[in-house]
């Protein structure tokens, strides 16, 4: 396996290892990539949840790549504040909410490429 870090960053609602993250997983395996998912069910507080995910994540050597849904897109995106992360995928991601400490990222150096549904606002 590669020596990226690539993680799996589930929504408020969500599940660690749903549909999307099993897709992903696969064509991650396809690429000689290991995805992890770490599990937030239960935590509410999307910076309780980057917190959180720092925690994980550690010192971990190599290039990081962060791919999260929803909740899980603004916790991605919010951890770049606090790890250096290569790139962030954010499928239609929260942002802008009350009570999310970020609702700019004006420090933000990380790529991060952006996926909305049609019907996203």
């Amino acid at each position: 396996m590669s020596h990226i870090g690539l993680y799996w960053v589930h929504g408020r609602d969500a599940k660690p290892w749903g549909t999307k993250s099993q897709g992903l997983r696969d064509v991650a395996a396809e690429f000689g990539l290991e995805m992890l998912a770490p599990d937030f069910r239960g935590v509410m507080d999307p910076d309780q949840r980057v917190r959180m995910l720092v925690e994980t994540i550690g010192d971990r050597p190599g290039p990081l790549v962060l791919v999260g849904s929803s909740m899980g897109g603004y916790v991605s995106t919010a951890t770049c504040h606090e790890l250096d992360v290569s790139r962030v995928f954010a499928l239609a991601p929260a942002f802008g909410l009350p009570g999310y400490r970020w609702q700019e990222f004006p420090w933000l150096q990380t790529p991060v490429e952006i996926v909305a549904g049609w019907r996203d606002a």
